[in-house]
């Protein structure tokens, strides 16, 4: 519903702004968390390629999208035991950055 609200949203605004694909990038990453969380790790990867797709360099340049794809990919990758355990590594790296 949301896509469809930015959809709508963008459809009917004077051009396109300069904050438009950030915004987006943000919000794939968002939702791509909520996929995480229910341990949808496949679409969690896609909406973070979609967020990639909508602002490459704001992408990169949030350390949050890099903590997101390590953590979709581990789980992508490898058993569900290393998973939970590289994924407490990086809960104790990414509390540390705060």
């Amino acid at each position: 519903e949301w896509l469809l609200l930015l959809d709508r949203y963008f459809d009917t605004a004077a051009g396109k702004k300069g904050w438009e694909g950030p915004a987006r990038s943000n919000m794939y990453r968002y939702l791509a968390y909520l996929a995480y969380e229910n341990e949808d790790y496949g679409p969690a990867a896609g909406l973070l390629a979609r967020g990639f797709s909508a602002s490459p360099v704001s992408f990169i340049a949030d350390h949050r999208n890099w903590f997101a794809a390590a953590g979709c990919s581990s789980a992508l990758l490898f058993p569900k035991a290393i998973h939970r355990k590289l994924q407490r590594l990086g809960s104790n790296v990414y509390a540390a950055r705060r």
